[in-house]
């Protein structure tokens, strides 16, 4: 038996192009920050409060430096969060069933695309506010491809998140 628990995960995103047509898929390993961490021991092993919502959101590239694990919605100084779409909220993930220590949204997130952009990753929170400082950050990750993602309007964003815990 191994006393080592290993958690992480996958953001994918497909860019459905204006003709309707998927036109790139992406895909990037997370990065769970210190305060995601500290939230899961406080929830779990002492009396904090599980929250009942995430929201998936983008990260824009515009004056992106770096993803730190100190990161948090109030503080996060090497990246921005991308809001150049229509809904007014963060999109919510929605998980499905809990199965051999992952868990998911069958249904994507989808966003409107209003102003054209470039995006860098995505990450989830405990808050649906667009654009805004507060809730617990879970995790944040950059498209596994070197070639930009740019993003024009009216295109669509359907994107989500793949968590897995395993003993390690």
């Amino acid at each position: 038996m191994n006393d080592r628990l290993v958690i992480g995960g996958q953001f994918w995103a497909c860019i459905i192009g204006l003709n309707g047509r998927p036109r790139r898929w992406l895909r990037g390993k997370n990065a769970i920050v210190t305060v995601a961490l500290n939230d899961l021991l406080e929830v779990y092993f002492k009396s904090g409060t599980a929250k009942p919502s995430w929201f998936l959101g983008l990260i824009d590239d515009a004056n992106f430096d770096e993803l730190a694990a100190g990161d948090s919605m109030g503080s996060h100084a090497g990246w921005q969060e991308f809001t150049a779409y229509d809904e007014a909220a963060r999109q919510a993930w929605t998980p499905g069933t809990v199965s051999g220590g992952n868990i998911n949204n069958p249904a994507p997130a989808v966003v409107t695309i209003t102003t054209g952009g470039t995006l860098k990753g995505a990450f989830l929170v405990s808050n649906s506010t667009k654009g805004g400082s507060t809730g617990v950050l879970w995790c944040h990750g950059e498209w596994d491809s070197d070639v930009d993602q740019v993003v024009v309007p009216g295109e669509l964003v359907k994107f989500g998140y793949v968590l897995k815990a395993a003993n390690g």
